[in-house]
């Protein structure tokens, strides 16, 4: 209960693939509040320490497709 609002962990919820960029079209993708929020700041490195190999080679290929120029960081 954050500010009399509950979560529900499985709501969607926008996210921005790169935290230090606006959201922009590019840089945003719907997801589960749940991941939202165990991602918060963390650098995609430390993903794996948080998320199914699944999951990470689904979001790996979505930082892919949009930010091609980025291939390092993934």
């Amino acid at each position: 209960d954050i500010n009399n609002q509950v979560r529900t962990f499985s709501n969607i919820s926008p996210d921005r693939i790169f935290n230090h960029i606006d959201y922009t079209e590019q840089n945003l993708i719907f997801t589960s509040q749940l991941w939202n929020f165990k991602k918060g700041n963390s650098p995609i490195s430390e993903l794996k320490f948080l998320f199914i190999p699944e999951v990470l080679e689904r979001y790996k290929a979505i930082v892919a497709e949009r930010f091609p120029d980025q291939k390092y960081v993934i």
